[in-house]
């Protein structure tokens, strides 16, 4: 079956705009071929399919030509699934990554014996070929005659052989050395999209941020080239001295940059582990230590020392270690695990302050209390651990664990008998069975969320906005933006779900574009948008931590996208949505703390109206272009991230050195005639619930954000001046 991961890539087949009627007609004919072939009816599935992609006037997206072609081969026709094939070989900017999706599909074995299978084949890779030249060509030149024959090579870049990489590499080293800088990015950056995990690439581009006075950037590469390196377990030897190997390279970017840098704290990290299972327990405990010393307040570095020092059976050594990790991961006293300090009246008081600032009952986390009654457990310190094992046990009555440390606690105090007690009633409550919705991984639109309108700005003639759909967004107007598209409907505004690539017809048809976390856009489209703009359209657009793809339409603009994987405030820190704990990755902005602008946008029309708190997420800096306003204020206690192991981006998460501007979470300027208002974390404009309770958006409690999203749109509108 069609896989999840094909790109969805649209192509404009013809010039006829998409029309409300056979738009409609079209998405039910898809969602009905898609039923079909789900049920393995290849036939009907086929039949609809092709009934789809071949209504009149409408834009056929490369997933339906490739839909339609696998079910007729399914079916056993391979007269149409070649025709089909055909005409995705011939569409415009056809990656690499289209053509592999096409090839790899296993739904087209039945017609690979046939001899047009391999001319397709050619045909596509050719295609892509030519997407990546003209690639080069944006990027300021063309390369050098490739080594093979264009079809061998353009084989060769979509299998991702060694001889494309070198290809791309060499030239891409050749321009930088010429100090070519701008194409040797494109390169670079080409070179990183197909060969991710490759050693010397990201060695090169940490070069070439070097080059051009990004040494943030530049550790960042170089840190991720280590990271590959040491994945791979066979790297790992017992004769190698990895320590002094580590060394000698950050040795190497301390040169580079001028000033001491340390190896990144996760990278060591996964060396010291990996020596672990490999029985090298001295050169893994030599690394961990190297980690405490490079770190000493790091509580994740603390606790793998005290990890080690457990399963040595050093348990004093251990429980110091982790002593010290729950202190700086909580930020307790440092007489915290004493005998003296009152813990249970301390963390009652502490939680009571969260539950102010949340504005609802916070009970602290079972798990953290355990890790500190065990704490005093083990040094004998029997009033503080009793007081919170019972503190457990009040706020958690049926937990089988609660009363497991309460019997463990007793045993430790020589009172068998209510040993024996709390254990029995710790196998009850492990024993009772209950039937627990598990609350869904991912948040869902708060549906139940309070957007009526008291007074729509608009009732008639009313502005239209397009939300956008058609470039993988992962906020969408019929799904987690739907929160966001309803309030702006109850304002009067006209909603429509844009689901066609930008073309200067569809652009026409609307007053306001909004794109929120995209997918790529293409350079055709960026152009289209930035021309629609100058000539009076307006643009809300919504980028996110690590949503880098919507990066040249702000560019095009002049706004600096910074490829963060966030920004985080400790001065501006809110609690975890479930109340545990404060954390910088929940931040606020206020007017007590001067962090808002002096726009329409934050006065509103009257007091009424007036911005004064919003509460958002961890998404990344931005810095608005000459003349903009800034909407949020980042404070200069917030700090820039990018991860080193993008597969770990929090656990590998170090701190950087950004562009000197003034960075913020939201921006608003007009562009030629048009305007343009740019929020760099997507949760803010709407309402979601995770894990079925936790609210995050518009619906957090004692915010702004609903007022925030209606002053955006109204002056994006005109009707706020």
């Amino acid at each position: 079956m069609l896989k999840n991961s094909i790109s969805i890539c649209f192509v404009l087949i013809s010039c006829l705009s998409w029309g409300q009627e056979n738009s409609k007609e079209y998405i039910d004919l898809i969602e009905k071929g898609r039923t079909l072939d789900q049920k393995e009816d290849y036939i009907n599935a086929a039949i609809t399919f092709s009934k789809a992609v071949n209504l009149p006037g409408n834009i056929v997206p490369l997933i339906d030509w490739h839909r339609a072609a696998y079910t007729q081969a399914l079916a056993k026709n391979p007269d149409s699934a070649f025709y089909y094939l055909d005409i995705i070989t011939k569409i415009n900017d056809l990656t690499f990554k289209d053509v592999l999706d096409v090839i790899t599909d296993e739904d087209f074995t039945p017609i690979h014996s046939d001899n047009r299978w391999q001319i397709i084949k050619d045909k596509l890779f050719s295609n892509g070929y030519k997407t990546f030249l003209l690639s080069q060509n944006k990027a300021g030149g063309k390369i050098t005659t490739p080594r093979l024959t264009d079809l061998a090579f353009a084989r060769a870049l979509g299998n991702n052989d060694d001889t494309a990489f070198t290809h791309l590499n060499d030239a891409a080293c050749l321009f930088l050395k010429k100090k070519m800088v701008d194409k040797a990015y494109q390169l670079f950056k080409l070179s990183l999209e197909t060969f991710p995990e490759n050693y010397t690439i990201n060695r090169n581009m940490g070069d070439y941020y070097f080059a051009i006075g990004e040494k943030g950037l530049g550790y960042i590469y170089y840190s991720r080239a280590e990271i590959i390196k040491y994945k791979q377990p066979s790297n790992i030897s017992t004769h190698l001295n990895i320590d002094s190997a580590i060394k000698t390279v950050y040795v190497e970017l301390s040169q580079k940059t001028g000033y001491k840098v340390l190896p990144p704290e996760y990278l060591v990290s996964i060396i010291a582990n990996t020596m672990l299972k490999k029985g090298m327990r001295d050169k893994a405990f030599g690394l961990l230590k190297m980690n405490v010393d490079n770190y000493p307040n790091s509580f994740t570095a603390n606790r793998e020392v005290g990890d080690f020092y457990s399963k040595r059976g050093d348990q004093g050594k251990a429980n110091e270690y982790y002593a010290k990790s729950l202190k700086l991961e909580y930020s307790l006293p440092d007489n915290f695990f004493t005998s003296s300090f009152r813990a249970r009246d301390y963390i009652k008081t502490y939680y009571q302050k969260i539950a102010n600032l949340s504005g609802a009952k916070v009970l602290p986390p079972e798990s953290v209390i355990n890790s500190f009654g065990n704490i005093f457990l083990v040094n004998n310190y029997f009033d503080n651990a009793e007081a919170l094992f019972k503190m457990n046990i009040e706020n958690y009555p049926n937990s089988w664990n609660a009363f497991s440390s309460m019997s463990d606690f007793y045993e430790a105090t020589g009172n068998t008998e209510k040993a024996k007690e709390f254990r029995n009633q710790s196998f009850a409550n492990k024993s009772i069975t209950r039937t627990e919705t598990i609350p869904p991984a991912a948040p869902v639109a708060d549906t139940t969320y309070n957007i009526r309108v008291a007074t729509p700005v608009c009732r008639v003639n009313c502005p239209t906005i397009l939300i956008d759909e058609a470039h993988n967004n992962y906020m969408k107007g019929s799904g987690l933006y739907k929160p966001f598209a309803n309030l702006m409907a109850n304002d009067g505004f006209k909603i429509i779900q844009g689901r066609a690539s930008f073309t200067k017809e569809l652009l026409a048809q609307t007053n306001v574009i909004v794109i929120a976390t995209t997918g790529e856009i293409k350079h055709s489209e960026t152009q289209i948008l930035t021309d629609w703009i100058k000539h009076g359209g307006s643009l809300l657009a919504i980028t996110d931590h690590e949503n880098f793809e919507i990066d040249e339409l702000l560019e095009s603009l002049g706004v600096q996208a910074l490829k963060l994987n966030a920004t985080i405030d400790s001065l501006h820190m809110l609690p975890v949505p479930d109340g545990s704990s404060l954390t910088p990755y929940y931040i606020y902005f206020s007017d007590k703390d001067n962090l808002f602008g002096n726009h329409p946008i934050i006065r509103g029309r009257n007091d009424s109206e007036k911005i004064k708190v919003i509460k958002t997420f961890a998404g990344r800096s931005i810095i608005g272009p000459p003349g903009s306003s800034v909407l949020l204020l980042l404070n200069k206690s917030a700090v820039d991230f990018m991860a080193i192991d993008p597969a770990q981006r929090i656990n590998s998460r170090v701190a950087v050195k950004t562009k000197e501007g003034l960075r913020s979470f939201g921006i608003a300027f007009t562009f030629g005639k048009g305007r343009v208002v740019v929020i760099s974390e997507a949760a803010t404009l709407t309402a979601q619930l995770f894990r079925s309770q936790w609210k995050i958006g518009m619906n957090t409690p004692g915010s702004d954000n609903k007022q925030f999203a209606l002053n955006i749109m109204r002056w994006l509108t005109g009707y706020l001046k």
